[in-house]
């Protein structure tokens, strides 16, 4: 009886847009970091909408730009159409490409946007997705005019800011002044010690 090998092929993976990184750090009140929101195994792409969510007494959005290393998006001009506000502690962003000013697709993996935060209170806050108004788009160059379709995606990959507050300078004052009082308790016992000299039996 002849055996017959059976082969797994895994799908290839599909394409994506998440927060990176996962999980950011503000160590002051008042100070800002930036999170990316990226795409992955995209083809033909040509535009995405979000809605990210966070936490309005944690974090305040301070900037949204879709220009940087790696970006997705056209140059400035009038090849891409953004729209980006801020409403109910949701950043609502829009960036679609437009095809009459020639503004060509793009394939792969890359930046859709920077989004900087300012650290406002201690806490944590979570960066989520509303999967009701977040799409990639895709353009078909089948038709005439191409037409734009959304992608079939996997779920989106949210992420998380966690604010510390700043060490209190009070706080650091009062630990030099114990450090301090304590090497000098200890200097004077080391030269009481020497100055009797030697313990004998």
């Amino acid at each position: 009886m002849m055996s017959t090998a059976i082969t797994e092929v895994s799908a290839a993976p599909g394409p994506k847009i998440y927060v990176d990184p996962v999980s950011a750090t503000i160590s002051a009140l008042g100070e800002n970091t930036t999170v990316t929101i990226k795409c992955e195994n995209v083809v033909n792409y040509y535009g995405a909408d979000f809605w990210l969510r966070y936490n309005g007494s944690v974090v305040d959005p301070v900037e949204v730009t879709v220009d940087g290393p790696g970006q997705v998006a056209p140059p400035p001009g009038p090849q891409r159409a953004l729209s980006v506000s801020i409403v109910s502690n949701t950043v609502r962003f829009s960036c679609m490409f437009v095809y009459a000013e020639g503004a060509a697709d793009f394939d792969g993996n890359g930046t859709v946007a920077w989004i900087t935060f300012e650290g406002i209170t201690e806490g944590n806050s979570t960066l989520n997705f509303d999967l009701a108004w977040t799409a990639m788009y895709e353009i078909n160059y089948g038709t005439t005019p191409p037409t734009l379709s959304e992608m079939t995606i996997d779920p989106p990959e949210d992420g998380e800011i966690i604010v510390i507050p700043e060490f209190p300078a009070v706080m650091v004052v009062t630990l030099l002044l114990i450090a301090t009082l304590a090497a000098a308790s200890l200097g004077k016992i080391v030269w009481s010690r020497k100055r009797r000299g030697p313990v004998t039996a």
